[in-house]
């Protein structure tokens, strides 16, 4: 887990609220807490599906920050799925 501060002081400084962030590699979900927390919108992928559930749990925590349409997905792409990499 990476700390938030400097996360929240580069997207506050390098996008607007209401933005899309998208974060490939999401792990636990850091830049999508500070991406809530500043109100921008914020989409996440994560292959690692231990990771993704971490962060789906941390998102859902930062519920009274607005912009409750995030998406968390564990797999990026449904090929990867069908071929087993990530969970169905």
């Amino acid at each position: 887990e990476q700390p938030l501060p400097p996360w929240e002081y580069w997207l506050g400084r390098l996008t607007r609220p209401g933005d899309l962030v998208v974060d490939c590699f999401a792990g636990s979900g850091t830049v999508g807490v500070a991406s809530k927390r500043l109100g921008r919108r914020y989409l996440g992928t994560e292959v690692d599906a231990t990771h993704a559930e971490t962060a789906r749990r941390r998102l859902a925590g930062e519920s009274g920050h607005g912009n409750d349409d995030e998406s968390m997905s564990p797999c990026p792409s449904p090929d990867r799925e069908r071929r087993g990499v990530c969970p169905a």
